[in-house]
Formats: structure tokens, sequence, C-alpha cells
């Protein structure tokens, strides 16, 4: 297997469960400084260092920007040229750097400027210009990156707008992909280097034809390692890669979010956007720190999502990860990350897989409290089978309790040579579903960390 290495700090969990591990990076932010040699792309140099860059990736917006002075606004009806000269010489006014600057640039764009749904689903849009686009208060791609960069050339901040092809709204995996341009963002230069920055994609989403504001720094200066797991420009110096990938390199990428290159540390399996399989799957990734992940088997369409399908298992210093499908057919696998402190989890990275075959197993039901200290030996799979005989084995610290629950009637796991709870039972022959329940403190509470289906033995 392939193994592909993200510089991040992460935690991965699988199932409906959303589990976390302690700590932090350096700072409280995750790690983002990717390896770069600093050579030129074409007419284009990268710079040598992202580490300045990232700290302007706060996913806050500038405070300033928000609070604009009212005499400035003024301007929006009466003269236009005048109330972006004013904004730029506001935003100049209050920067440290050019970063900075950038940085309220992009802000302000997003702020001040709606994203144009309508148009869009259209397909019918009015003229895209900067001026048109800040007098209406909505735009679109196009609109978004002219308003970007009209304030960056004010500022005198070196400006392109790139187009190219985004693996934008609506999608899929399993779609078709050719390299017809769809979508426009910028690149700006500083201090020599050049970095990309996509307004749009930072201004919110969209979500089965409706739109969503959501402010993000997903896209301001990300590396192009990154960035080219979803945007694909028109001319290869845009890439600025030092090696330059085809587009047929590009559409057998996964969807991978900016948010997956924080949220996962390495992977042990050569990800494709469809991965082949028969019956199942199983992948490793790396485990770190300051990260929730989430990660659910849909339908093809991604719309359904099909329980029981996932289970992660932590083995030594590796989430493993393992997926069952139950006939031949296409998937759609989803991973949700958050930082631990972040409110709501995002989507971060999809991709699908083609099942060669079926089979009838599932996984147990994992609850929240199924932490990263408890992992299950056996039974992995389920349904588990009334009258008939079963060892449990539980891996998990010696100061735990677990019990198993079946007809609200107890079992007690006992602690073997080993350092495994153990527990040998038959399953009894009216059982629904077995529980498995975890306490480690004086009050005899118990959490139920898992949850197994029955049915009748052969």
């Amino acid at each position: 297997m392939k193994k592909l290495v993200v510089p991040f700090a992460a935690v991965f969990c699988a199932g409906l469960l959303a589990c976390a591990s302690g700590g932090t990076a350096a700072g409280g932010e995750p790690v983002f400084q990717p390896q770069v040699s600093g050579k030129s792309s074409g007419n284009y140099a990268r710079p040598l260092s992202y580490a300045t860059a990232a700290a302007y990736r706060t996913n806050a917006a500038d405070s300033l920007i928000r609070n604009m002075p009212k005499r400035i606004e003024a301007y929006r009806s009466t003269d236009m040229e005048e109330y972006i000269r004013q904004i730029a010489a506001y935003i100049l006014q209050t920067s440290a750097n050019q970063y900075e600057s950038v940085k309220k640039a992009h802000d302000w764009t997003i702020l001040n400027i709606r994203y144009d749904t309508i148009s869009l689903l259209e397909d019918n849009s009015f003229s895209q210009d900067y001026a048109s686009v800040i007098r209406k208060k909505l735009g679109m791609a196009e609109g978004l990156a002219n308003v970007f960069k009209v304030l960056c050339d004010r500022m005198e901040i070196e400006c392109e707008t790139i187009r190219g092809y985004g693996r934008g709204y609506n999608n899929s995996p399993f779609d078709t992909e050719n390299p017809v341009g769809n979508h426009v963002w910028n690149m700006v230069q500083i201090d020599g280097g050049w970095y990309f920055v996509d307004c749009t994609w930072d201004t919110g989403y969209l979500n089965g034809g409706h739109y969503t504001p959501r402010y993000s720094t997903e896209y301001l200066f990300l590396p192009p390692e990154y960035f080219l797991y979803s945007h694909f420009p028109e001319k290869p110096e845009h890439q600025l890669l030092d090696e330059k990938i085809s587009f047929t390199d590009f559409s057998s990428r996964p969807f991978l979010r900016p948010l997956f290159f924080e949220a996962i540390s390495s992977m042990d399996f050569d990800l494709q956007k469809i991965n082949y399989t028969g019956e199942k799957l199983a992948i490793e990734f790396s485990p770190a720190e300051a990260y929730i992940n989430n990660i659910e088997v849909y339908d093809e369409q991604g719309l359904k999502s099909l329980e029981n399908l996932s289970f992660v298992q932590r083995e030594g210093q590796i989430y493993r990860v393992y997926f069952s499908f139950p006939s031949s057919g296409n998937y759609m696998v989803k991973l949700f990350s958050k930082k631990q402190d972040a409110v709501r989890f995002s989507l971060s990275a999809e991709f699908g897989v083609k099942a060669a075959a079926g089979n009838a197993i599932r996984y147990p039901t994992q609850f929240p409290s199924f932490g990263p200290e408890i992992s299950i030996v056996s039974p992995l799979e389920m349904p588990l089978r009334r009258n008939e005989a079963y060892e449990f084995k539980i891996d998990a610290e010696s100061n735990k309790r677990i019990i198993l629950i079946a007809n609200n009637k107890t079992q007690n796991f006992f602690l073997n040579e080993d350092g495994l709870y153990v527990l040998n039972t038959v399953i009894p022959d009216n059982a629904r579903e077995i529980v498995i329940g975890v306490n480690n403190d004086a009050n005899g509470h118990y959490e139920s960390i898992a949850r197994y289906m029955v049915i009748d033995s052969y």
C-alpha cells in the first residue's frame, strides 16, 4: 500500500461516533508546513515557507473589516471608484504587512458579496465586473474573483485571475470529469512567492440548491499540494507545482478538502477517487491530536447514510477502519472533521468504492463514549446469533469495569493474564441486542460503548 503523508496533527474515528484525543499542536493550531523546494513554477516563484501565511488562516474574519467606518460605506452608491480606493486605503492603513492586507481583502469580499445561487442554478447571470457585483452585493465565482483582484490592484499587490476546473457543487466521485473550465479564483504575489486565494469557496456552501453563508479561510494561502485536490487551472504554470500533473492525474484523486490535511496525519492506503474492492475494505490512518472525525458510508448518490457498514479500531498508534458492503455496486464514503473546540463538523473528504460482491456482515454501533482507550478484540462483526457461544474480548485500561447487557441482565467481564477483559457467554434465545457498558468511576454508572444486533441461529 502507498502511504499518503500529510504534515498535520489529528485524531481519526469512525462510524456515527465522534472521538477525540487530548492535547493540541503547538500554539493550539495544526502544523502548516508543507515540504517545498522554493523552485519556480514557470514565471511564478513558490514561497520558501508557508509558516508566515499560515498565521492568517484563522477561520475568523478580521474585526476591523467587519466594522468598516460608515464614512467609507457612504461612497458605495455615489462613487464606486472612490469607494474602492477608500476600502483599499483603509486596509493598507490597518495592516502590518501584505499577508494581512490580502487577508483583509479576502474578508471584505466574503463579507460583502453574497454568492448568486439563483444565477448558478438557472445558468443565467448579470455582468460579473467588479462594479456591478459590488453594487448588487451579489456575484458568482468570476465576480468575487474580480472584486478581490481590484482591491489588490488598488493596494499595488500583484494579483491574477485564474480560470480552471473546480470540484464544487453537486460533484460526485462517480462523475466523469473533464477539464472544461467552470470556476475562477486568484493568485497573489507576496514577498516574491505566489499564493492561491479562492474567495468563492470561502464564502459559504451549497446544499441541495440552498446557499448557506459560512466564513472560512480554508482556501486562503493553501499550498498547491493541497489546492490541486479540488482545483485544476487551465494553464499548467498556474499549478504552482515543481512537477506538473495532468488532468488524468487530477481526476483520479479523491475529493480531499483543506480540512482533511489538518485532520489526518498519514494514511497507509493508496486512496483514489474510486477504490475497487470485494465485499470488504480496510483502511489505516495514523492517529494524531486535536481533531475529531466521523466517517459514514452512503449510497452512490451520497444522499442516504447506510448504518453499521463501518467500524473503527485503534491498534497501537494506528486507527484501522473496516468497511463491509451489503451487495455489489457503488458506494460513497464521507469523512467529517472538526477541531475539538469547534461547534460543528465539516465535510473533509469524499471517495467512491466499487464493491464486486456483498455480504451480510455488519459492525457494532459505536457510541460517543467509545474512546481511543478502548478497543474490541472480538467479536468485531455482527449480527450475533441466539443460543450460540461467543468469546468477548475488550482491550481497555486496567481501571475499567466492563459489563455485557442482554434483556436487562448483566454479566461481568474479567481481566485475564494478558490484560484483556474477557467474557465467554451464550447469547440468550430471546435477546434482541447485546450492549457493552464501561464504568471507570466509583458511582456505578456505566456508559454504553457498543451495541450488537442479534438474530436467530442457523
